[in-house]
């Protein structure tokens, strides 16, 4: 039984082998599992030290915009 002749597509793979020059795919598997420990870290430490006053009022949003500036600023450091 013979196979059939490998075929390509007309792909550009021009974008794909800068990005493969850049960085190795674990080294963004990594980065990607880092930032997301960072992003729950950084939550639960917010949770606990607004659970410390227990207050019971909602967040406003200022409080949201501060959390999510802070977790953008922990994880692009």
């Amino acid at each position: 039984m013979k196979r059939a002749p490998f075929r390509t597509r007309n792909l550009d793979w021009s974008g794909i082998k800068f990005l493969e020059g850049l960085i190795d795919p674990i080294d963004g598997l990594s980065e990607t599992i880092f930032s997301i420990l960072i992003l729950l870290t950084y939550m639960l430490a917010f949770w606990i030290t607004r659970i410390s006053g227990a207050s019971q009022q909602p967040l406003s949003h200022e409080d949201v915009n501060d959390l999510l500036l802070g977790i953008l600023g922990a994880v692009v450091a």
